[in-house]
């Protein structure tokens, strides 16, 4: 900007006239422009007469060097490095190379390296010979001008970066938050989820717990009971050589038992499933001596088993022997044959278990027997062929029984279609099912079958009070469900039919299980269910 001038009636300021008027106001604005972009020049005194105001800040030194840079000294400095930049890109906007320059500190630095290469080295404000200025200092350049544009540009961009990265930090902590507020409920949700699992294993720990307590406080009452009945039986007149409830009767129960998970629950299991066979057995032989001339003189020509073994053998103690030995042989025909029939690993161990029990019974008879022949002289060797005759047979009903499994249903099913295949998969899912339902099955039939008419009628009571625990355990139905839509069904408890109503319990337990099977073309065998005998027995106990 060219000096003021003082033309008389008005200021000449940049070759153009200005009024006195305000040629004040704009020599002050023209000052603070310099001012505010730091490069304002060294203030000379005016000539013109006109008052200078005092400057804001310290005036800043311009220096020049042999380059053509220009590198500025006092408190308005931009940083090196921004400086350098400007410095630079205003060079090469020119066409010239890149000029050294100094900062405050007096180094001298390379702006086309960035590097500083010596101490103070600012030239003079004006060489030999220049004219000084009055006034004002020289005209600001147009690279001048650019220069001040790139630097406010500069600036600019920088303030925009640093509010870029502030806002990127910003949505980076909100990501993080709520990274971990995620990660603090999914651990929330686990913790609930863990509490509530604990919450259900508990539960139903406790309920296996009360199951337990109610077997063990009635394991010695019901074994009484069984003993009572069984004495009473043997006590009642009877019109038939095998009973009203026949030895095979109560072998079956026992097997029942000895196979059932509730009979190794209540009972005591296989073991105590034997004793109930063995007694049966030499109860049967008891009863049959005492009986056997007043069964006689009653039936008549009815022909009693062990009388015949007596007669045919001429020896009332090695007829006992031998007749126990067949008995124990037909029973654990009838045990293989139902072990064939159970789906759960637990009834298949009490099957083995009391199995090798009657074979150990039975093999006590036959060693018996065997010691009593050679007390009579008797052929061993017609007796050995007996007893290899007796395996064989034991071996070829187990060979049987083994036919009978094959791949493709498994013991304890049937099919409920026999014109409609089914594949492997629906015979695994139909297994899986009978595994939990067969024990219920068994147990409903075990219980029910007890309820004779030599039991009292809190026997029955408690028996069918038992029923929709056992059916809840083994069905997966809820026992209130059970009570509510089967035991107290009007069509159950309006029939004054006993037997009636005790096809209709069985009929809903077999129901359901054959609802789960079905989907699969599989269903219980028909033997899983009552006979009309049983059925007429546990009405009888209902009364």
């Amino acid at each position: 900007m060219a000096d003021a001038i003082d033309r008389g009636d008005y200021y000449e300021i940049d070759g153009l006239p200005v009024a006195k008027a305000g040629a004040e106001d704009l020599i002050q604005q023209r000052y603070k422009d310099r001012i505010r972009v730091g490069l304002s020049d060294a203030l000379a005194p005016a000539h013109s007469g006109i008052p200078t105001p005092a400057p804001a800040v310290q005036p800043l030194a311009v220096a020049v060097d042999d380059s053509g840079g220009i590198a500025t000294q006092g408190v308005q400095q931009l940083p090196d490095d921004v400086r350098i930049k400007v410095e630079r890109e205003a060079a090469i906007a020119e066409g010239r190379t890149p000029p050294r320059i100094t900062n405050g500190r007096g180094e001298t630095i390379d702006t086309a390296t960035g590097a500083r290469i010596g101490g103070p080295q600012a030239q003079q404000l004006t060489q030999p010979g220049q004219a000084p200025s009055f006034g004002f200092a020289a005209p600001i350049t147009a690279a001048r001008g650019e220069l001040t544009r790139n630097a406010r540009d500069l600036q600019k961009s920088i303030d925009k970066a640093a509010g870029v990265q502030n806002k990127l930090l910003d949505a980076q902590e909100q990501i993080q938050r709520r990274a971990t507020e995620v990660e603090l409920n999914k651990l929330q949700a686990q913790q609930d989820i863990d509490a509530l699992r604990l919450g259900v294993q508990a539960d139903a720990a406790q309920r296996r717990q009360n199951i337990a307590d109610l077997a063990s406080s009635k394991r010695e009452e019901y074994r009484t009971k069984i003993e009572e009945a069984r004495q009473k039986y043997a006590d009642v007149q009877i019109s038939d050589p095998r009973s009203e409830w026949s030895l095979g009767d109560r072998v079956l129960a026992a097997i029942s038992i000895g196979l059932g998970a509730i009979g190794a629950g209540v009972t005591g299991g296989p073991n105590y499933a034997m004793q109930i066979i063995d007694d049966t057995i030499q109860r049967e032989m008891t009863l049959r001596r005492e009986k056997q001339a007043k069964l006689r003189d009653e039936i008549g020509d009815t022909k009693d088993e062990l009388a015949d073994y007596e007669a045919s053998i001429g020896d009332s103690q090695l007829a006992t022997k031998v007749w126990e030995a067949d008995q124990l042989l037909k029973v654990e025909q009838e045990a293989l044959g139902r072990l064939s029939q159970v789906s759960t690993d637990a009834q298949k161990l009490n099957g083995e278990n009391l199995i090798l029990a009657i074979r150990e019974k039975r093999a006590d008879a036959i060693a018996a027997a065997e010691q009593r022949r050679a007390e009579l002289g008797m052929n061993a060797a017609a007796q050995a062929a007996s007893i290899a005759a007796s395996e064989a047979g034991v071996r070829l009903n187990e060979a049987q029984i083994a036919g009978q499994r094959g791949p493709s249903i498994p013991s304890g099913l049937q099919l409920a279609d026999p014109s409609r295949q089914v594949s492997e998969k629906d015979v695994e899912k139909g297994q899986a099912i009978a595994s939990d339902i067969g024990p219920a099955i068994e147990a409903a039939a075990t219980i029910n079958a007890a309820i004779t008419g030599g039991r009292t009628e809190e026997d029955a009571r408690i028996a069918t009070k038992m029923l929709p625990a056992l059916m809840a355990k083994n069905l997966g139905m809820d026992d209130e469900y059970i009570t509510e839509n089967i035991l107290n069904d009007p069509a159950w408890i309006d029939n004054a039919d006993k037997v009636e109503r005790m096809k209709s319990i069985m009929a809903s337990v077999v129901d359901v299980a054959n609802a789960k099977l079905k989907p699969y073309n599989l269903q219980l065998p028909q033997r899983q269910t009552l006979s009309a005998k049983d059925i007429a027995k546990g009405a009888k106990g209902l009364e």
